[in-house]
């Protein structure tokens, strides 16, 4: 197994299984890639390297991941925008399908970039992380680029992973792209293109409608430039009220935060027919 197809897979793999696990279970997902490799060693040596190695590599995380999913459910916490798409049978293979495919995981890539680019590391230690998760590379490697000892450079990724670890609020994910954008020379509009929240029904309403007090709630902390309210959002507040598509607003909640935007336009449209309410908002620079 050469050197090329670890990196070039791996982060493939990582960034698939962060999108069903969580960026909190990263060392989850990195023990089934490197389990998926480890295997590879055992069968490819009995049966030959495969046509396409990759997609071997692929399908054995993918699998993987379907009987951790379907064993831990109710046991583990996994990423909380999928947790509705996780209480039936049904739904978990096809939300795992996705995740694995080809087109899904260009997204799942720079979606793990920008986790990467945390906003209480230092830029150093992103770009270490990302050469580490992402592109394969050890930490002599790296070391070796940023002019350090490996010893130094092991110290920082470890310690960029418990932060990256710890995130767990797409508020501060939103706000770090911000800044990456910000910072960059193109012109970037920032859209959240959902539902304002009801993805499902609650049992608190009998599955009959949407938690409508709570949605105005937020959208009034978001009218008014309520951040610590929408960065404090819990995953349990949001499966409380079926508020699972809000969780695209809070990405631009945190944007906006970063890049001290005020709301300038807003909407808000309740409704019963489509158990979604709809809201609008511009904030121009």
């Amino acid at each position: 197994m050469n050197e090329h197809l670890f990196r070039h897979e791996s982060g493939r793999m990582i960034a698939a299984l962060t999108r069903l696990f969580g960026v909190h279970n990263l060392a989850l997902a990195e023990d089934f890639v490197q389990d998926a490799f480890c295997r590879a060693l055992e069968v490819w040596k009995v049966r030959g390297v495969p046509e396409n190695p990759g997609a071997w590599l692929m399908m054995t995380a993918k699998n993987r991941a379907l009987d951790v999913l379907r064993r831990e459910r109710t046991a583990r916490t996994f990423a909380p925008e999928l947790s509705r798409m996780l209480e039936a049978e049904t739904t978990i293979a096809p939300m795992v399908d996705e995740a694995f495919a080809d087109s899904t995981i260009r997204d799942e890539q720079l979606r793990m970039m920008f986790s990467c680019c945390h906003p209480r590391l230092p830029e150093e230690a992103q770009v270490a992380l990302v050469l580490n998760i992402l592109c394969g590379f050890g930490a002599g490697e790296i070391a070796a680029a940023f002019l350090t000892s490996r010893a130094a450079m092991e110290k920082r990724i470890t310690r960029a992973r418990h932060t990256l670890a710890g995130a767990k609020r797409l508020f501060d994910l939103g706000a770090a792209t911000a800044r990456i954008l910000a910072a960059s020379p193109y012109r970037v509009a920032l859209i959240a293109s959902s539902g304002w929240s009801h993805a499902f029904l609650t049992p608190k309403n009998n599955f009959l409608w949407p938690d409508t007090p709570a949605d105005l709630r937020m959208f009034d902390a978001l009218e008014r430039c309520d951040w610590a309210a929408w960065r404090g959002l819990e995953a349990a507040a949001v499966e409380d009220s079926g508020q699972q598509e809000i969780l695209n607003w809070s990405c631009l909640a945190g944007a906006m935060s970063a890049l001290g935007r005020t709301p300038q336009e807003t909407g808000f449209l309740d409704t019963w027919i489509f158990n979604s309410s709809k809201a609008f908002l511009i904030a121009p620079p």
